[in-house]
């Protein structure tokens, strides 16, 4: 039914916001069809948005963070001046048939956003990347590579591990954000964020500070 004040069927939008945050709200309007296309708003369909993608990210990075934290990545790459992304590399071994699958995976998924996003195709992109990170990256190269992030010392393939992992979820928050400019709203970065360090949003690692941030 269109939704009317007369009929008493009109959702308020700040109560959606408020529970599930505007992130998600967008990303579930603009995954479900065209913007120009009239909307069958479902809150079940917000609600399996929210738990299915952004859940299964926050979890993905919460897993990596875990680990990245008990070998105190962030405090030992400053300590050499490098970014995250420099340490790992430095203690990593050379990529294995995984690394190698979820890199091409992930290759494929930046070259399909970019070409549909360069079209104002802005649809088929949320949908592509909700697919990468549920099917490829948590449910395929997470769960099958469990063991190696539980390696000990700098185990160069465990390094490796860290370096795949780190290196995509940069990537897909950098996708994601056109979308969802509130990226921090994934509530991701909390395990691995310094105290007092102030959220600079999405953007390339020129430092040792992860580049996601912590929704509050």
């Amino acid at each position: 039914k269109k939704m009317s004040k007369h009929k008493g069927n009109v959702l308020d939008p700040f109560e959606m916001l408020d529970k599930y945050g505007a992130d998600p709200v967008r990303w579930y309007l603009i995954s479900m069809s065209n913007p120009w296309v009239p909307k069958s708003f479902d809150l079940e369909g917000l609600a399996e948005v929210s738990r299915k993608y952004f859940d299964t990210l926050r979890n993905t990075y919460s897993f990596f963070a875990i680990y990245a934290n008990i070998d105190d990545i962030l405090s030992r790459a400053d300590k050499t001046g490098l970014t995250v992304d420099a340490f790992l590399e430095s203690k990593a071994g050379d990529p294995d048939r995984f690394d190698r699958w979820i890199m091409s995976r992930y290759e494929s998924l930046v070259k399909d956003v970019t070409d549909a996003l360069d079209k104002y195709d802005i649809t088929r992109p949320t949908r592509r990347i909700q697919q990468f990170v549920i099917d490829d990256l948590s449910n395929w190269y997470v769960r099958l590579n469990r063991r190696r992030f539980w390696a000990k010392a700098d185990d160069p393939s465990k390094m490796r591990a860290y370096l795949t992992l780190y290196r995509i979820l940069e990537g897909v928050c950098r996708l994601s954000a056109p979308v969802s400019p509130f990226i921090e709203q994934l509530k991701i970065l909390m395990p691995m964020a310094r105290p007092g360090l102030p959220y600079t949003g999405c953007r390339t690692s020129t430092s040792a500070e992860l580049i996601l941030a912590s929704m509050v």
